[in-house]
């Protein structure tokens, strides 16, 4: 359970529930369409920007650990108990691994520039239909508008 302003950043497929960051519709988001052109165009540009350069790092990491721990991959096939506590236990082995061998070939290959990750689509008979109500969608508007101003009104001092 996450708390506070702790928040799970998701694509747009998903709700717009408490706990869950979705990026702004109808404005660019994906890395790739902001290279090469220009300055970000108001806080909503700025928000999707940050929010797809977040979710990249994370589909990086989940690369790393899927590539170098192939039983991730058949995770669903445990109880769980144990997929809760299996990446946790491969988390660490990793943060390990990264910390006494920093030139590691997979953190290497995964870490290159030009490396985007998309959103990849799953089988949706393993997903849980999560139910949103107009309530909880306006309460999560307000708070990416509020974390979306905050960043702009930053960026802004720092650009004059």
């Amino acid at each position: 359970m996450l708390h506070g302003d702790q928040f799970c950043l998701v694509d747009s497929g998903c709700p717009n529930i408490p706990e869950f960051l979705i990026p702004y519709q109808g404005q660019r988001y994906h890395f790739h369409d902001y290279v090469g052109r220009g300055r970000l165009r108001g806080k909503e540009e700025l928000f999707n920007y940050r929010h797809s350069l977040c979710r990249n790092i994370i589909e990086c990491c989940i690369g790393v650990l899927k590539a170098r721990y192939p039983i991730l991959k058949l995770i669903t096939k445990y109880p769980l108990s144990g997929q809760r506590q299996i990446p946790i236990a491969y988390c660490t082995i990793n943060n390990f691994i990264r910390q006494e061998h920093v030139l590691d070939k997979l953190f290497v290959e995964y870490s290159e520039n030009n490396m985007v990750f998309q959103d990849i689509s799953e089988s949706s008979q393993d997903q849980e239909v999560i139910h949103s109500d107009a309530s909880q969608t306006a309460q999560m508007g307000q708070v990416r508008d509020q974390i979306a101003t905050q960043m702009w009104n930053n960026y802004s001092r720092c650009r004059t």
